[in-house]
């Protein structure tokens, strides 16, 4: 079994089964029956918010791609939820170097994918929910920026720290205190949405 490792500073590969490490956090996804190599890196959006992304090859490249969903589940529950990559790219071979090293910059940049069904915002308070998770994510227009109510923040590429921001911004919007430790446990608008309506007014102050 080969592996080198380089998640925040390291990735990590492996042809024969094997794990992602994240500076002790076991990510299993080199030891799925489908994949055959797993890399996992650090990406920036255009606001510089970092995000993690998995690569994978899959054992037999002529099956069907697997979607987003099915990786998630597999991660959940190995590891917290703010440690799934919010992206998954199934490519049929993993770039390398002349000298053998994983290629960085030539691994895609991910795209638009298809996860959690689409649900629209409902009302002010979700709408209001999707332009700030907007803004905190790095959203563009014409960039995958649709938020859906039912997206987990953390998927979307969301960590402890922009968490933060967010649950200030939410404090600011909405007079009301969001902790971080509801966040990770409601981490989708329609989750903050319901808090939100039963949170005592705690006024902003700067």
């Amino acid at each position: 079994m080969a592996i080198s490792n380089s998640w925040d500073g390291w990735t990590s590969r492996s042809k024969s089964g094997g794990s992602v490490s994240n500076w002790g956090n076991r990510v299993h996804l080199a030891n799925h029956p489908r994949v055959s190599e797993a890399v996992v890196i650090t990406r920036e959006t255009n606001k510089s918010d970092k995000y993690l992304c998995a690569y994978l090859r899959l054992k037999d490249r002529e099956d069907a791609p697997l979607g987003p969903a099915v990786w998630r589940d597999y991660l959940s529950g190995r590891v917290p939820d703010y440690m799934i990559p919010s992206y998954f790219v199934q490519l049929k071979e993993i770039p390398l170097t002349s000298s053998g090293k994983i290629d960085r910059k030539a691994l895609p940049a991910p795209g638009l994918e298809a996860g959690t069904p689409y649900a629209a915002p409902r009302d002010e308070i979700e709408m209001r929910l999707v332009e700030i998770w907007s803004n905190v994510l790095g959203r563009e227009e014409g960039q995958g920026a649709r938020i859906g109510i039912d997206d987990s923040f953390f998927h979307l590429g969301g960590h402890s720290l922009s968490a933060m921001l967010m649950t200030s911004t939410i404090h600011k919007e909405f007079q009301v205190k969001i902790s971080l430790a509801e966040v990770f446990k409601s981490p989708t608008i329609r989750g903050l949405a319901k808090l939100i309506e039963k949170a005592e007014e705690t006024r902003y102050i700067r």
